[in-house]
């Protein structure tokens, strides 16, 4: 049986054979490293040692995760400009139903919530306040349509008033944390210590699963891909369904010339 750690970068999975890795850490903010090669983000300090960190996103060609959070959320915003359109047309019209979420657990944008948390305090404290006047926004839907059906004046002006003003809060939340995209991504992503030879740091997306399988378990690729001599995969793992890229060797990009 061989163990693997499984991670994330952007739509696609990643077995590393446990072996490798001496410790799974919490991301950090970086030393940067003048003149290192585009794939180092740069240094921090391990257990008396200075290690590179590797940016897997960069060294697979995927657009960083501050990029693919800031497009994430702009998506959800249009969805919850969408959402209170469609509440106002039913507020408006009760022959029109409300066909959005009422359930902010449900909801794209509460999903999210439940699944994110940080380290940093500032983070934190902003998606606490956000959470709340998420809540409050979606459950509202319940409340202003039983209130248009016994009191349509005061549903209107429950709308106008009470809903657009959580939905604003929502809306500065989420500002927010665009405002603090680095500590975001940094808090959602991992370090993978490797250790040999010359020790170095991968930052991952996100850790998926502890794996172990039979060797035969490993769809071998007929010849090894690489990426620039850095990361060689050598086969395909499927992993609870899932398709997963089998590393075979990652190696330290050399630093840029003087």
């Amino acid at each position: 049986m061989i163990g693997f750690v499984i991670f994330k970068v952007g739509k696609n999975q990643y077995a590393i054979n446990i072996e490798m890795i001496q410790r799974i850490i919490q991301a950090e903010a970086v030393t940067l490293i003048p003149n290192a090669h585009p794939y180092i983000d740069g240094m921090i300090s391990y257990e008396s040692k200075v290690l590179k960190v590797i940016n897997f996103r960069k060294m697979s060609h995927v657009p960083s995760y501050e990029e693919e959070i800031t497009s994430r959320f702009a998506v959800l915003k249009d969805q919850h400009h969408d959402w209170m359109d469609t509440l106002h047309t039913s507020v408006e019209d009760r022959k029109v139903p409300f066909t959005g979420e009422t359930d902010p657990r449900r909801c794209e944008l509460g999903k999210w919530l439940a699944a994110f948390n940080s380290s940093d305090d500032r983070v934190n404290a902003v998606l606490r306040e956000l959470n709340s006047y998420h809540n409050a926004l979606h459950r509202s839907a319940h409340t202003v349509l039983e209130m248009c059906d016994v009191a349509e004046e005061k549903c209107i002006r429950f709308f106008s008033t009470d809903i657009k003003e959580l939905f604003e809060k929502t809306m500065h939340h989420l500002n927010q944390l665009l405002k603090e995209v680095d500590t975001v991504a940094q808090s959602m992503q991992k370090f993978l210590v490797v250790h040999g030879e010359q020790a170095f740091i991968v930052k991952v997306d996100s850790i998926v699963d502890i794996a172990y399988v039979d060797d035969s378990a490993i769809n071998k690729a007929d010849s090894v891909s690489t990426t620039e001599d850095f990361l060689s995969i050598d086969g395909i793992l499927d992993n609870k369904g899932v398709l997963v890229n089998v590393i075979k060797s990652i190696e330290l990009p050399e630093s840029k010339e003087q």
